[in-house]
């Protein structure tokens, strides 16, 4: 992330630009939360200008008139914000008018709070540490018609009272919904936010704007969680608690100038994605969300193009190194990971810290975690818990491959892999074996073979060398050999050699 400083006479001090370089920028222009500025017009808007602006570019403009100042600082402002169809958060950044105003100190907010207020009249209904506010005239969708909430067989602690007058049934079920996830991630030992009856959560049951999309919102500057009103019931235990835990992730640590790019979106979105399976162990959305990297394992992992996805490498984590019998969930390390970061941010060197607490290195985590994607079939829930050792394999945990996982038949010749990025390759054919890999350019990369059965189980893991001669492997029949090839923090080119 560079920075770029204010220049004019409402300098805006430092504003993080996206480091990326990008196609499409007129002169002048940059690149900033995946949107297009242009600096030196945007440190010439006055400071109301700069909240009508965010406000617009949620709600757009009376009659689809925006001042021209406005577009020339900001010319994706009327652009819909569309979203992938996993990206449930919405955009829990700040748009590049936030930005600005928040370089220049101002009262971020409040800002937020007057753009996103709900309509009057609002009424409200408090229960425990939580309550949910909504608009008296909006419908709250998907109204629950039972007293009790049984979600994957757990009873929750609360009754819907069908007959108590003025309060959607479908409110009191999220209030009931939230409490209950409020007391089970305080059960983690999560550093939490000081929720109480006189002082609790307040959840609003709100539209998204005209360019606005999530299912549920919240961020570093709001004290607050949205909840989409046009979810289904079900959608409930999900998004609930995962917007819950980034509440205790905020209180972790809110972001700075730092805190930004793919890692910071998986520990975020990730990490919330595991707390909220651990909430409500039902919807087993890691699995769900992982197919794209099982499916695309060359794409960097921790990029950012998938935040949701990398749940699964936390969960992991979670399972193999965290599980004892005080703490079955192993989602201890996830809050060690939290501590960590508390203290320095949300960066690689961070996740090399915590992983040296647990006795290992993160390259050795990265690809163990590789290998039991191969290994394992996540079509059902529990698929990937630490169940069965392999023999020679640190990764653990034997099962039949996973046939959503794209291993390259074809003989490769030269492949470019991003950071943080995955090839896996078979050598087709019974006999006699030898496969090496030649380091063209780029970071350090990782090898490994990996010798598999005809029931997939491993018979030897084993290093494969780079740049040096290999050793002979010998596959037997309905056996199979396959190469897993990684990078770590830089990109890499290289050409597997198999004779």
């Amino acid at each position: 992330m560079s920075q770029v400083s204010g220049r004019s006479n409402q300098g805006v001090g430092n504003v993080p630009l996206d480091g990326q370089q990008r196609s499409g920028l007129a002169d002048g222009e940059s690149w900033l939360g995946g949107e297009r500025v242009c600096i030196d017009e945007a440190c010439r808007l006055s400071d109301a200008d700069l909240e009508k602006a965010y406000a617009c570019s949620l709600k757009g403009a009376p009659n689809d008139i925006v001042p021209p100042a406005w577009l020339k600082a900001f010319p994706d402002l009327q652009r819909p914000r569309g979203r992938a169809a996993e990206d449930e958060c919405g955009a829990w950044r700040l748009s590049p008018p936030l930005h600005f105003a928040s370089a220049r100190n101002l009262d971020l907010k409040a800002m937020v709070e007057r753009t996103r207020a709900l309509p009057a009249p609002q009424e409200s209904y408090a229960r425990g540490r939580v309550k949910v506010t909504y608009a008296l005239n909006d419908i709250v969708h998907n109204p629950p018609t039972t007293t009790v909430i049984q979600p994957g067989g757990r009873t929750l602690d609360g009754t819907i009272d069908l007959n108590l007058r003025g309060v959607p049934s479908r409110v009191q079920r999220l209030a009931i919904i939230a409490e209950d996830a409020i007391t089970r991630l305080m059960a983690l030992d999560l550093q939490a936010p000081a929720w109480s009856a006189a002082d609790p959560l307040e959840i609003r049951v709100r539209r998204p704007d005209r360019f606005d999309s999530f299912d549920g919102w919240t961020s570093d500057v709001v004290s607050f969680i949205e909840i989409n009103p046009s979810m289904d019931s079900v959608q409930d235990f999900s998004v609930v608690p995962h917007e819950i835990a980034h509440r205790f992730q905020i209180e972790a640590r809110k972001m700075n100038g730092k805190d930004h790019g793919g890692l910071c979106d998986s520990i975020r979105e990730g990490g919330a994605r595991l707390l909220e399976d651990y909430v409500f162990d039902r919807a087993n959305k890691y699995v769900q969300d992982a197919k794209f990297h099982f499916q695309n394992p060359e794409i960097g992992f921790f990029s950012g193009t998938r935040p949701y996805a990398t749940g699964l490498f936390w969960k992991y984590l979670a399972e193999r190194y965290g599980t004892t019998p005080e703490d079955p969930s192993g989602l201890g390390v996830y809050r060690d990971l939290l501590s960590v970061v508390k203290q320095s941010g949300y960066t690689f060197d961070a996740l090399r810290e915590m992983c040296m607490g647990l006795g290992t290195r993160l390259e050795d985590v990265w690809s163990d975690f590789l290998l039991k994607n191969l290994l394992h079939n996540l079509s059902n829930a529990h698929a990937y818990r630490e169940e069965h050792q392999a023999p020679d394999s640190g990764a653990g945990g034997a099962g039949e491959p996973l046939s959503a996982l794209t291993v390259n038949l074809a003989p490769l010749t030269i492949r470019d892999l991003a950071p943080w990025a995955a090839a896996y390759h078979e050598v087709p054919g019974a006999g006699r074996r030898k496969v090496a890999l030649t380091h063209l350019t780029g970071g350090a990369m990782l090898s490994r073979g990996i010798h598999l059965d005809a029931k997939g189980q491993v018979l030897r893991d084993f290093p494969v060398p780079i740049g040096a001669p290999p050793a002979p492997v010998t596959v037997g029949q309905g056996e199979r050999l396959v190469l897993i090839a990684c990078t770590v923090d830089v990109a890499a080119r290289f050409q597997i050699v198999v004779t």
